[in-house]
């Protein structure tokens, strides 16, 4: 394939050489122009990623990233991942998965309703996951506050430089933990407590004075004390009532971070658009499929994803953007 064309042409180039023209001609029903044309048209008008899940099958895929030499993880990761493959071999921007706080409260549901029902070894290894579930999200809300209340950039090296100018913290964020995490936030109420201004831009945006309330943190501190048992598993084992009593309550936990808007959304970005009248505006979607229109002055990078906190809800206008980072 050359390497002048642009990603979606190369897509379409790529379904010729695998495919008969028979193969394709049902896809192209609704398209006009001669053959290639309307391959191109087919790419065009559909998400690439859909285009190789429906198209290929797991042992044509890899069997193509296999001839054009493309890097894969493990022959076992599943078709979405080798399509994200495929499509940056072919020049894509590759867009991160979105996992947000869903994920979180699926893995404490999971604990909760099932664990008595599998092997010590399976419930260590689920609460682990769990925990570090948790601390994930922990993570997200301290990158998000901590970005917006002291207008830092989203990224390792400035919040590191931040967590040492204003905590003391030799450790980088990629490296703290559950623990960590809780005092850090426990740090920034301290400091919306002690700088009015800085309470003020909390109160303003969020409508409430603390990044978590006290009773997060007590509960926080309740389910912290056991993670020694499943992360370093010593001493004893956890029966399965305490299992399900933690799992309660981090559920408890991330439904009310959920439902009070504390986890903020995630976003990726689907297009940008220029209307007929020049308004620019983003249609952009979040970790549970819905469709948001965001008007911002903010520049987007579309191969990025995006905390995002709005008043005006799916029809955001204006709202809270803060880069996600991997972290």
């Amino acid at each position: 394939m050359s390497a002048g064309e642009s990603p979606v042409e190369r897509l379409a180039e790529l379904l010729m050489m695998e495919f008969e023209k028979g193969e394709l001609e049902p896809e192209l029903k609704n398209y006009e122009g001669d053959f290639p044309t309307k391959v191109l048209e087919y790419c065009l008008n559909n998400d690439p990623a859909e285009i190789i899940k429906k198209m290929f099958g797991k042992p044509h895929l890899l069997n193509v990233l296999k001839s054009y030499n493309v890097a894969i993880g493990n022959i076992n990761d599943d078709i979405d991942l080798l399509a994200t493959y495929l499509l940056k071999s072919l020049g894509f921007p590759v867009i991160p998965k979105i996992v947000g706080i869903k994920k979180a409260i699926n893995s404490a549901e999971r604990c909760l309703q099932n664990i008595k029902m599998v092997s010590e070894k399976e419930r260590l290894g689920w609460m682990t996951d769990l925990y570090n579930e948790l601390e994930r999200i922990l993570r997200d809300v301290f990158v998000f506050y901590s970005c917006f209340l002291f207008k830092i950039e989203s990224n390792i090296i400035a919040l590191n430089a931040f967590l040492k100018e204003k905590f003391g913290c030799e450790k980088p964020i990629d490296k703290l933990g559950l623990g960590d995490f809780v005092s850090h936030l426990r740090n920034l109420n301290a400091n919306l407590s002690a700088d009015a201004e800085l309470k003020k831009r909390l109160e303003d945006t969020f409508e409430r004075p603390t990044i978590l309330p006290k009773t997060y943190f007590k509960m926080l501190d309740d389910v912290s004390k056991y993670r020694k048992f499943f992360v370093h598993p010593k001493g004893r084992t956890p029966s399965v009532q305490e299992c399900q009593n933690i799992a309660a309550n981090i559920l408890t936990l991330l439904n009310s971070l959920e439902v009070e808007m504390i986890y903020p959304d995630i976003i990726r970005i689907n297009e940008i658009v220029v209307n007929r009248y020049g308004v620019k505006y983003v249609k952009a979607e979040d970790e549970s499929g819905n469709l948001w229109k965001i008007y911002t002055n903010i520049s987007l990078d579309i191969s990025k994803l995006y905390f995002v906190y709005s008043k005006t809800g799916q029809l955001a206008i204006n709202p809270v953007l803060i880069e996600k980072i991997n972290i």
